[in-house]
């Protein structure tokens, strides 16, 4: 409705401008960028309609402005260094990933920084490979040796560079250079020195959030179609972390992923920064872990748990609860069959129906150390369950019988009251009287 109403508005602004070029053809005129000659008042206010809102393909290519753009790229290429065709951007972008405003005021025209434009070039995005070069010739007219930023102290041969190259070091020296190339020349003048950081190109957030903000940005698949768009990093427990620190696959070097898989390498980022935890530490010995250093399709990362860009801090009561009822997305997704057979009176059923104090699945089965029941240090093996069970706020009688009589009701509540006539009356009973669902 929003985007109607501008559409609405701008194209009154237009056929408004039209009338003002036929009626006041006079000498206080101005050239709007598609050649039309309108006064100059009118396209101030044309200026500040458009600059309103978002920036979007119809506000650009109207027959004021830049109903051809193909044209409008010729015309540019005569007189511009930059090799740039809005054709192939165009196609797979909105305007709004290079012009986060509107870029045009008053006879000026804003162009996107450079570093925005490394957010696609030169990034091997993932499994996808390469999304756009990166030489400097594909973009530049200038030769390659003429094209140093002010900042850059030339050949660097004893001059004070390290310092400098620190400060740029995330940002205008990775846009040309890389950690071999500084390297080769340590090695060749035979100094041992290394960066305390890794050589990275890292454009933030923002750069990555140039098409990650779309809604446009989806793809289809044999699955259907999915969405790629982000939201919630502005909530979650991770806003002050860069895209790159997680997603290691994104990467501006042909360093190959931890696996195949993307979204496994992003688990496994977690590592990086929560190394000492004893949570990670526990995972390491988990089944989890195993299958996921073996590649084993359908192995948990700490993402595919906990979340990615919206996962939540767990220091507030609320963030506690949320947690506790999220047996579904963390566990069920994997694990439907043994989420559905989670049905005896006190444990699954009450938890299904929001009881604050049934257990979810990692209270029997651990969080992060989840092993397989066959398993000895498994928390349900045979002989751990009655501590298990035993924990705080849960059963005092953890006897041998007790648990050999209840064990194989969490699961397997349906065989077991199948071949026990007493509870097959009451589970019957049950049926009858509550129609088969839930009490």
């Amino acid at each position: 409705m929003f985007r109607a109403v501008v559409l609405a508005l701008v194209a009154g602004l237009f056929a408004a401008g039209a009338m003002v070029a036929h009626a006041y053809a006079q000498e206080d005129t101005a050239e709007a960028p598609g050649g039309a000659n309108i006064s100059a008042a009118e396209l101030d206010l044309l200026w500040d309609a458009l600059a309103a809102g978002p920036v979007f393909e119809q506000k650009c290519q109207n027959r004021l402005c830049h109903a051809n753009l193909i044209t409008a790229d010729k015309k540019r290429d005569q007189v511009s260094e930059i090799i740039f065709s809005h054709g192939i951007h165009r196609g797979q972008f909105d305007c709004s990933a290079c012009h986060a405003r509107f870029p045009h005021a008053y006879g000026e025209t804003e162009l996107p920084e450079m570093v925005e434009c490394f957010a696609c070039h030169g990034l091997r995005h993932g499994p996808v490979g390469l999304v756009a070069y990166d030489s400097c010739e594909s973009c530049h007219r200038t030769p390659r040796d003429r094209l140093r930023p002010s900042f850059h102290t030339p050949d660097w041969a004893e001059e004070p560079h390290v310092e400098p190259s620190l400060k740029e070091l995330q940002t205008s020296c990775m846009m040309c250079h890389d950690g071999p190339f500084c390297d080769d020349c340590h090695e060749a003048e035979y100094v041992r020195w290394k960066p305390e950081q890794e050589y990275r190109f890292d454009p933030g957030v923002e750069g990555c959030m140039q098409c990650h903000a779309q809604a446009s940005l989806v793809r289809a698949g044999p699955g259907g179609t999915a969405t790629y768009r982000v939201d919630g990093l502005e909530k979650s427990a991770h806003n002050n972390l860069t895209c790159v620190q997680c997603h290691a696959d994104f990467r501006w070097d042909d360093k190959p992923g931890a696996t195949p898989l993307w979204n496994v390498n992003a688990g496994l980022a977690c590592m990086d920064c929560h190394e000492h935890a004893e949570a990670a530490e526990r995972y390491r010995g988990s089944i989890h872990w195993e299958k996921l250093q073996a590649r084993e399709f359908g192995s948990a990362s700490c993402g595919s748990c906990h979340g990615g860009h919206n996962i939540k801090r767990l220091d507030t009561a609320e963030a506690s609860r949320a947690l506790h009822a999220s047996a579904v997305e963390m566990c069920a997704r994997c694990h439907m069959d043994y989420y559905e057979s989670y049905d005896d009176y006190y444990h699954g059923a009450a938890y299904k129906r929001g009881t604050p104090d049934a257990p979810a699945c990692w209270d029997c089965h651990d969080s992060h150390a989840l092993l397989p029941s066959k398993n000895p240090s498994s928390s349900v093996s045979p002989g751990n369950v009655a501590a298990t069970c035993g924990r705080e706020g849960c059963h005092r009688d953890t006897s041998d019988e007790f648990v050999e009589a209840s064990r194989s009701l969490i699961h397997r509540k349906d065989a077991v009251a199948s071949a026990n006539p007493v509870l097959a009356f009451i589970e019957n009973a049950r049926r009858s009287w509550f129609g088969g669902g839930q009490e």
